[in-house]
């Protein structure tokens, strides 16, 4: 999964040529304090994680056909700068600055599917690539899907609707314009676009949607019928006298105030609406990566899924394939060009050698560092430690609504609880009442992406164009 953030967080490995057509890369990996106590790290789970890694090297070693893989990681905690952050949580995800590594529980058994997840989201960090899937925010809905929202409603407009009929294929922030012309076509700020590449990529400006009497970019009202009281025998969505309109907020698009008729695009979770498009056989690792082993290159891309949902305005895929010179229309994307125009010494004859043997260095004793402390450290973590509260109370508020100084008592309030547990000769895991519980709240620390403000995007996913 991909997704936006302006962070800078240090630069990225540079490559080692190995003088053979191969290169390596030096990995740095970081646990933050509190990720420690959360997945219980102590020294014993070394192995566990670097077998992560190693996993890691061994699919990257594949999918860039027996060219880059790792040379050695090291794993810190507390940094602020690193390629890898090691971290608990449900999802992982990475763009241009880091990568997020979530696990939910300990590593130990975890190396393969992990190190899979991890070379999916290195094509992010380090190859600039996107996912190959569409999500919520690059589909539309069916003008004539009848009941309850779901993946099977959605749809892409460009260059033919897939919807059944040819349905309009309604899309949030697109031009909107039934009947006419640019109807669901992706909408960019600046000038407008020739009629060449109009007609290429699907792409038009706010004026020339607006001169061809359609408006945009806003939300639209969709059908919401999980009954079909509206759609049967009432005729469908042609008696729902909102759909497309422009919409603030679900209550813009019910007939009646507060019935739930229904959605406002603005407001739709991606949540279950990923439609992965490149499968390819092994191909693509971008995709969805399990089972993956693969870039897509040239002649493997698969640009539309069964259904014929395109990827054409994946809006990751859409900025990265107008970038490229090489590429005339986002149909000519694929991984291997666009990872070549990152790292320009990779080459790639369209014909992977399935006989690959391990990376040069697998099996090497020397391949991790572990400079992390035990969770129970406590004077390790002292050492790192500093807690801020913000006393003009403008501390930026977690996603779930608990304000920042609350996790800052919280803190303070574990590390006291922490020191008492052990000077006390306690069990130094301590189960503690939180500040946010004692005030009836409940909510949990949340975790860095959810801290940041960050958007959360698939497998493994928003992204920067």
């Amino acid at each position: 999964m991909a997704w936006g953030s302006g962070d800078a967080f240090g630069a990225k490995p540079t490559l080692i040529d190995k003088g053979d057509g191969t290169s390596s890369m030096e990995v740095r990996a970081n646990f933050k304090p509190e990720d420690l106590g959360a997945l219980g790290v102590t020294s014993l789970d070394e192995e566990a994680y670097c077998d992560v890694f190693r996993h890691a090297s061994r699919r990257l070693w594949t999918v860039t056909n027996g060219q880059h893989y790792f040379e050695s990681v090291t794993f810190d905690y507390g940094a602020l700068e690193t390629d890898v952050f090691v971290t608990k949580g449900p999802r992982s995800l990475a763009n241009g600055n880091r990568i997020l590594l979530q696990f939910q529980t300990p590593a130990k058994g975890s190396g393969e599917n992990m190190g899979q997840v991890l070379a999916h989201e290195w094509g992010h960090y380090f190859y600039d690539l996107p996912d190959e899937y569409s999500e919520a925010k690059d589909l539309g809905f069916c003008a004539n899907w009848g009941k309850s929202l779901s993946k099977d409603a959605s749809c892409s407009g460009f260059p033919t609707s897939s919807c059944a009929g040819g349905a309009r294929c309604i899309r949030h922030r697109s031009c909107i314009n039934d009947g006419g012309d640019y109807d669901g076509f992706y909408l960019v700020d600046g000038d407008p676009w020739t009629p060449a590449m109009v007609d290429a990529w699907g792409v038009v400006s706010a004026s020339q949607c607006a001169a061809a009497g359609g408006s945009g970019p806003h939300a639209v009202c969709v059908l919401y019928d999980p009954l079909g009281t509206i759609s049967f025998p009432f005729g469908g969505h042609e008696a729902w006298p909102n759909w497309g309109a422009q919409c603030l907020n679900d209550y813009n698009c019910d007939t009646g105030f507060g019935s739930g008729e229904g959605r406002c695009t603005a407001g739709i979770s991606g949540d279950g609406w990923t439609r992965a498009i490149c499968e390819g056989g092994t191909s693509c690792i971008m995709s969805a990566h399990a089972g993956k082993a693969h870039w897509c290159d040239a002649n493997s891309h698969v640009h539309f899924d069964d259904d014929g949902v395109s990827l054409w305005h994946n809006h990751s895929l859409l900025g990265r394939a107008h970038a490229n010179p090489n590429m005339h229309a986002p149909e000519d994307y694929n991984c291997w060009d666009q990872a070549k125009s990152v790292w320009g010494g990779l080459q790639f004859n369209g014909q992977y050698n399935d006989d690959l043997e391990l990376p040069p260095n697998d099996g090497d004793p020397n391949f991790c560092t572990w400079n992390v402390p035990d969770y129970t450290d406590i004077e390790a973590l002292f050492d790192w430690s500093m807690i801020v509260i913000d006393a003009s109370g403008s501390m930026i508020k977690a996603t779930n609504g608990a304000p920042g100084w609350v996790y800052a008592v919280d803190g303070a309030e574990y590390f006291n609880q922490v020191g008492r547990q052990r000077s006390e000769g306690g069990d130094l895991r301590v189960r503690r009442r939180s500040l946010a519980d004692a005030m009836g709240r409940g909510h949990q620390p949340p975790d860095p992406s959810a801290a940041t403000g960050d958007p959360r995007d698939g497998p493994g996913r928003a992204d920067r164009p």
